[in-house]
């Protein structure tokens, strides 16, 4: 007998009491976030690439992160500076390849790891902590789907279960 997984935040509270005390707190926290314009660029700051901030920001409201306000625009805007260096690091490693010549003072010719795999690296290292900082991490993104799918149980009724996990395996 294939043992059925409960998926966290997809089954109702059988308390009443303590479930109407969870969709308060829910409603009171989405009436809290003040409601940004992400696609405002700050003026102050330097973007590499407004294409790419749109990108994202268009990324962002088809996943419906409504957790993000105004002063999340400044991570926004480095987190698009980012992709922009490293899209231009991953150019340069196809081009010149994964490796080069590199010849001594000595008149030695070596090979050496390109220079642009550490800045790679690094990018990719910066990345992650920016999308962390946003919540937008598969952890982060994750403690969110529970959140929200708790928000659904209330709007769906108990007999649409199953359209809740065929959401929920998509976001997965």
């Amino acid at each position: 007998m294939a043992r059925k997984h409960k998926i966290a935040g997809t089954h109702t509270d059988s308390n009443v009491t303590r479930a109407k005390q969870k969709e308060e707190k829910a409603a009171e926290f989405k009436n809290a976030l003040p409601q940004s314009n992400l696609n405002e660029i700050p003026s102050s700051l330097f973007l590499r690439n407004e294409e790419i901030y749109k990108l994202i920001v268009d990324q962002l409201t088809e996943l419906g992160a409504i957790h993000l306000v105004g002063i999340d625009k400044f991570t926004l805007v480095s987190l698009s500076n980012t992709f922009d260096l490293l899209n231009e690091a991953e150019k340069i490693i196809a081009k010149d390849g994964l490796q080069q010549i590199l010849i001594t003072r000595e008149g030695a010719t070596k090979i050496i790891p390109n220079p642009m795999l550490q800045q790679r690296n690094t990018l990719i290292t910066t990345l992650s902590n920016q999308l962390k900082s946003l919540q937008l991490d598969p952890s982060s993104r994750q403690a969110l789907i529970e959140a929200v799918s708790n928000d659904i149980n209330h709007i769906v009724s108990n007999d649409d279960d199953s359209f809740i996990n065929e959401l929920l395996k998509g976001a997965m």
